[in-house]
């Protein structure tokens, strides 16, 4: 499990530390830096896989991006606490012509079993009437952008899902347990599928109806709900904005779910817009589904782009309280509401 990220001369910080719970949420403005963090989670994994080179590295990043264009060092490093053992990548004499990357070595190290990191994009499929089967043997998640979602669920069709991720006493498999948490979006709901061996793809209905004739909510849900229903003990679920295309409702729901997951072994990292989410996070604190200890919130703020990244960090007590609301920090709702007030009341 995750502890501790730092960040130095990477993107917009210059050297921050961030605390890592079992459930942690960045949030924040636009451009404020928290995709960079969850970028940075995956420059460690991607480090340390076997036969991953300096090459591959510049091949799938780029490297002058990453360095901070706040300082004039010439470097910059990314570093992690896994299990209490430190894990960094450093890129240093970084100029037009070149640069040196390194990765700490560690006597004896403890590799990442990246079978275990998985991570979530914001730019997951949309409607698709079809999606692709892959290797299903050995598929282990439901791919960076959903699109194994159907595959993955054809795999565990019969998982036992824990019970406190149950919405029915009725349900106990994946296939009814998914079924159940859609009905939270678009009542009614059933997802099916069917598989063509010979074009390797799966086609998808949604009670019947394809999904480019329900919108965006339903295709967006599947492969975050199969992330957080079906996983390993010890897994590290990086999730890019789990409210794409999702009522409030559904929202506050998704944001309870992603705390009982993680309450369950699941670490999660999520980006997220949604003050939806986090009340839903909330409320599972205060009804004890998670304890407030296992929450961390970093509210990332960037108010001029020629300063660094600052990072707020509220308490949340055991009532589900934040101990401070950063101005910005989902209050626009209140903002609004008090404009409305003074022009009724006019």
């Amino acid at each position: 499990m995750i502890s501790e990220i730092r960040l130095q001369n990477y993107k917009s910080f210059i050297d921050q530390k961030l605390e890592i719970a079992p459930l942690t949420i960045l949030t924040g403005l636009n451009g404020s830096g928290k995709s960079s963090v969850i970028k940075a989670v995956k420059i460690i994994k991607e480090s340390y896989l076997q036969g991953f080179t300096a090459g591959d590295f510049d091949k799938t990043y780029n490297i002058r991006a990453l360095k901070s264009k706040l300082t004039k060092d010439d470097s910059f490093s990314v570093s992690m606490l896994i299990d209490g053992i430190p894990y960094r990548r450093e890129v240093t004499r970084i100029s037009e012509s070149g640069w040196n990357s390194s990765v700490d070595v560690i006597k004896n190290p403890k590799r990442i079993d990246t079978a275990f990191i998985h991570y979530l994009s914001a730019d997951r499929y949309g409607p698709k009437n079809t999606l692709p089967r892959g290797n299903i043997d050995m598929l282990d998640f439901v791919g960076d952008f959903g699109e194994y979602a159907i595959s993955y669920l054809e795999k565990n069709q019969y998982y036992t899902v824990p019970e406190k991720l149950r919405l029915n006493t009725d349900s106990e498999n994946l296939q009814d347990v998914v079924n159940d948490w859609l009905n939270v979006i678009t009542p009614g709901t059933k997802v099916e599928y069917s598989f063509n061996p010979t074009t390797q793809e799966y086609s998808i209905t949604y009670s019947g109806i394809t999904p480019v004739e329900t919108g965006f909510g339903l295709s967006a849900a599947l492969p975050v709900l199969l992330s957080l229903l079906c996983f390993k003990a010890g897994a590290i679920l990086l999730i890019e904005n789990p409210e794409v295309h999702l009522h409030p409702a559904a929202q506050s729901q998704f944001g309870k779910l992603l705390a009982q997951s993680a309450s369950l072994g699941n670490q999660i990292i999520v980006e997220t817009h949604s003050d939806h989410i986090i009340d839903g996070i909330r409320i599972a604190v205060l009804e004890h589904k998670i304890a407030c200890t296992d929450v961390k919130i970093h509210f990332l703020r960037r108010d001029d782009f020629e300063k660094p990244t600052e990072v707020i960090s509220p308490i949340l007590d055991e009532n589900g309280k934040l101990s401070e609301w950063p101005d910005g920090f989902f209050d626009q709702a209140l903002k609004d509401k008090a404009v409305l007030t003074r022009y009724n009341n006019g």
